[in-house]
């Protein structure tokens, strides 16, 4: 088994595990391979610290934004609440969000 050269960022909230995220990059740009959420923590502050998490590292790995997809209304919903955004366009079942990443 092999496993991709990127690195993982595994994070915490109150001495809880959240989830994890990993980007990689390709063609010049930084890509979101994986996002997890705990399924207990989905709708807590914590999903919200992981989100905030992985865009601060966007940000330290010098991008301004990051673009964000999801097949998934509840997820939709969930992008547009946290962070005030909508998308800004709709293909193939996807909701597509460009999200600002420095705070």
């Amino acid at each position: 088994m092999t496993f991709a050269d990127s690195e993982t960022w595994v994070v915490e909230h109150e001495d809880t595990f959240v989830g994890f995220f990993t980007f990689y990059r390709s063609d010049g740009e930084l890509k979101l391979g994986h996002f997890y959420v705990d399924d207990a923590l989905r709708h807590t502050k914590a999903s919200v610290a992981l989100c905030l998490e992985c865009l601060d590292q966007a940000h330290d790995n010098g991008f301004e934004r990051l673009i964000v997809h999801s097949r998934f209304p509840y997820i939709s919903r969930f992008i547009a609440r946290t962070f005030k955004a909508e998308p800004y366009a709709r293909n193939d079942n996807y909701d597509f969000f460009c999200l600002e990443v420095g705070r």
